[in-house]
């Protein structure tokens, strides 16, 4: 023993005897520590089991709330849905002998929404015209138009169906005002004169200067003419105008074949179409010639 002893350094004896004397209390310490761990653990779950209890009905009342205020998601979708188009009377133009055209006036209400495509066709008589396919942008009327129906074909009774209705909602912001309403390209249909022809009397013509004051260049640009005598509508037209620059003033003429009286009245009806990016004509960077 004594060897062994010997081996040991006065620190090392210390530290050893420091320990014997003192192990009972440091072992005394820490069950008094693990006791001490474990009630506060079980006072903390008697807390939040006390807490549990006081306030289950009123986390049953808040769940209960959260249930009934659920959002019904079909009310938003139909609150939020576009309003369906005002139609207007059909019309027929023309007689028994020439022919007719008929058009329906159409408006959609609606300042963020348009018709991408909209599909009709007329039942007369139980038969059905082809279809025609239009769009119809925010904030617009226009003419829902059939041309060249037979001629001695009895009208009185034609009525509009409407097939297949596409709504987008408008999603470029840069195009909408501070209240949120799509902003119109303007485009405008400017100096509308109609007149008997200078060689021959018996024929109309209509003139006007389609100016394109927006920003944009499109590659068609419809146009929609309705020839009034007084307040009956005598003649219609449809004109798509292609390849229509920024800034461009083009002259328009449109000749009517049929004989008319005096007392007419013309309106030009215009769409420009700038939601649709397929129908804005991008025009290309130039490049500057650089300095050699």
């Amino acid at each position: 023993m004594t060897d062994e002893f010997g081996q040991l350094t006065e620190k090392e004896l210390a530290v050893g005897y420091w320990w014997v004397r003192h192990r009972l209390k440091i072992r005394a310490g820490l069950i008094i520590l693990f006791i001490v761990f474990i009630v506060v653990i079980y006072l903390n779950a008697g807390w939040k089991f006390y807490n549990y209890l006081k306030n289950t009905p009123q986390h049953q009342a808040m769940l209960q709330e959260l249930t009934i205020s659920v959002p019904n998601y079909e009310q938003i979708k139909t609150t939020n849905a576009p309003k369906p188009l005002l139609l207007g009377d059909t019309v027929a133009v023309g007689d028994r002998n020439t022919g007719y055209d008929l058009i329906t006036e159409v408006q959609n209400t609606n300042s963020r929404w348009w018709l991408k495509e909209l599909e009709y066709y007329y039942i007369i008589d139980g038969q059905a015209t082809a279809a025609n396919i239009t769009n119809i942008l925010p904030s617009d009327k226009k003419y829902l138009i059939h041309f060249n129906l037979a001629k001695n074909i009895s009208v009185s009774n034609a009525k509009l169906f409407i097939r297949r209705q596409l709504w987008e909602r408008v999603k470029d912001r840069t195009q909408l005002d501070s209240r949120n309403n799509w902003v119109k390209p303007a485009v405008k249909a400017d100096n509308v004169i109609t007149n008997f022809t200078n060689t021959n009397q018996l024929n109309i013509i209509t003139s006007f200067n389609l100016v394109n004051d927006s920003p944009y260049s499109f590659w068609d640009v419809e146009t929609q003419i309705i020839l009034r005598q007084g307040n009956k509508i005598v003649g219609v037209n449809a004109l798509t105008v292609s390849d229509l620059s920024s800034g461009e003033r083009r002259q328009i003429e449109i000749l009517w074949p049929k004989v008319m009286n005096s007392d007419l009245s013309t309106e030009v009806k215009v769409f420009a179409n700038s939601l649709d990016i397929k129908n804005i004509r991008l025009v290309p960077e130039t490049t500057p010639n650089l300095i050699r």
